[in-house]
């Protein structure tokens, strides 16, 4: 579901076209928001599907790792990337492959995003996609993010820990730290963006 947005977090998109630009040549806005510490609760609504919800324990570091992750999904996949503030308004429009696994991918998506910030409390997202050709069937697609701070994160619960929709827990730092699998898996396709 981290990737349920298209690139990186969730939660928000990370990219921009900016001329040509991949991710090694951007830098995140030094007025990006940072989200309050503690639980928040994310209900994540794609055209089509039905809405999911995902509960995720921050801390400053957690955010800041999962903003840098998302610049790290965009450098693998995406050819042109920007990222800018307006606002209360994060502003994110991007170009990326779907990587091939198993016969699958290779389209090009073609995205843009706007995060609306309420304070450090809750924001909104809203994102359209196109695909080129369709993926499975479809040629654009809008999906919604709806976040909020609720309090202090669960008894038991670790600064990264995210309660997936099927209940199952995982935590940032093994999907995004160093030897994750997903880090892994991002240098991969690093080496092979064209």
């Amino acid at each position: 579901m981290l990737m349920r947005n298209r690139v990186g977090l969730a939660m928000f998109t990370l990219v921009l076209c900016a001329g040509g630009a991949t991710a090694a040549d951007v830098q995140l806005p030094a007025n990006l928001p940072h989200r309050k510490p503690g639980l928040w609760v994310q209900q994540v609504t794609t055209q089509g599907h039905p809405s999911v919800t995902e509960k995720i324990c921050l801390d400053e570091a957690t955010d800041a790792a999962l903003y840098k992750f998302g610049l790290g999904a965009s450098n693998a996949m995406c050819s042109k990337f920007g990222i800018h503030m307006r606002g209360n308004e994060m502003v994110v429009d991007t170009v990326c492959t779907i990587p091939r696994f198993f016969g699958h991918g290779g389209n090009t998506m073609t995205g843009h995003g706007v995060t609306h910030f309420s304070g450090n409390t809750a924001y909104h997202t809203e994102q359209t996609t196109h695909y080129d050709p369709p993926l499975n069937g479809k040629t654009d697609e809008v999906t919604s993010i709806d976040a909020r701070w609720t309090g202090a994160c669960e008894a038991g619960q670790k600064p990264g820990d995210i309660v997936l929709p099927n209940g199952m827990t995982v935590n940032v730092q093994n999907v995004t730290g160093p030897g994750s699998m997903m880090k892994n898996i991002l240098q991969g396709l690093a080496g092979h963006h064209g």
